[in-house]
């Protein structure tokens, strides 16, 4: 999402794009303010005030539920930023069932303010928490132009390869810690006994785990993957691959471009999916994938973790989702242009 919002700020508004105060990895050249000390504080509010406009990457975070201090730290720097006289947009945002109430009460009194929503269900409680007409967009990360530059993705692109050259079908699974955490003990064991057996008894499928999130502990999704990939291994152990050391978001987009199919927890992996034609069943959470499935017309491809947890249902699960697959393909490649356009929205006339 940074990435895009850097390349896309600095093709259509002809300046250079300022990153504030968490930057991640970028590929365009652009200027980089890290919070850390009262120099860089000084220096953002000096960027703030020569800004005309400001996008607030809205994502999954804007209401609140996850963290209420974050957000308001990046609404109260939006709003010093429309105070000096900036446009600001929150960009692709998605919004939940139960928001903070503080950041909701924050929201609805900011007229200057302008928020996008990335799916229909999120533009619908926007519009009735904060009664107000909400425009819908497509998440940014649509935009992102995908790219192998790690040795990494590259060896996963090889492998998958292989696979396919031997008449194999590839599919990606990706296991969220965050998710688990929550569910009940031995959730995440028999989940993954439940896709170790399918993936053993069918010999034409090739399984690539994707740990998308490399976070430490229950935030990331690496020792989640651990246990996925270990279970697999032991049953099928010449059709398995882990992609578990870093890479980067573009390198996701370039890997999920080789798959047939895949099986997520994580939000914008499904996007990196769908950005590719590949359709990603999702175990859902919140109603974000549930939003984001709308924007294609799918149905059926969200499941409730709680009805993961029984192991045959994973593997019929698994099963409908690979007899389905190429059609899917189909319906996704012909929605994909108009959700590209609605994700282009997000930084057009501000």
């Amino acid at each position: 999402m940074v990435d895009v919002a850097a390349t896309e700020v600095a093709k259509r508004y002809g300046g250079p794009a300022i990153l504030a105060p968490n930057p991640t990895n970028v590929r365009p050249a652009v200027e980089v303010i890290g919070l850390s000390g009262l120099g860089s504080v000084a220096q953002l509010t000096w960027a703030l005030h020569r800004s005309r406009r400001v996008f607030v990457i809205g994502a999954d975070i804007l209401d609140g539920a996850y963290n209420s201090k974050t957000i308001m730290k990046r609404l109260r720097m939006a709003q010093a930023a429309h105070m000096l006289g900036a446009k600001v947009r929150v960009v692709g945002c998605s919004f939940s069932a139960n928001a903070d109430l503080s950041v909701t009460a924050f929201l609805k009194r900011s007229k200057w303010l302008e928020i996008l929503a990335r799916d229909p269900v999120s533009q619908a409680r926007l519009e009735t928490a904060l009664n107000c007409q909400i425009e819908l967009v497509a998440d940014t990360a649509f935009l992102l132009r995908p790219e192998a530059t790690t040795q990494v993705a590259r060896n996963a692109i090889d492998w998958m390869k292989d696979q396919k050259a031997g008449g194999r079908r590839v599919l990606a699974l990706n296991v969220s810690g965050l998710l688990f955490a929550r569910m009940e003990k031995g959730s995440l064991e028999t989940f993954c006994r439940g896709v170790a057996d399918w993936v053993d008894g069918n010999e034409n499928i090739a399984a690539l785990v994707v740990a998308h999130d490399r976070r430490p502990g229950n935030a990331g999704d690496v020792a989640t993957c651990d246990v996925l990939d270990k279970a697999i291994r032991e049953r099928a152990p010449n059709r398995c691959h882990y992609v578990r050391e870093d890479i980067q978001a573009w390198d996701a987009k370039e890997i999920a471009g080789h798959l047939d199919m895949a099986f997520v927890c994580r939000m914008h992996f499904a996007i990196a999916c769908l950005g590719r034609g590949v359709p990603p069943l999702s175990l859902v959470t919140m109603g974000k994938f549930e939003g984001l499935m709308s924007h294609f017309g799918l149905e059926g491809l969200t499941l409730d973790p709680a009805a993961a947890m029984d192991v045959q249902a994973v593997g019929t699960v698994l099963g409908d989702l690979e007899m389905r697959a190429p059609q899917l393909r189909v319906e996704i490649e012909k929605a994909l242009p108009r959700v590209k356009e609605l994700s282009a929205r997000n930084y057009q006339s501000l």
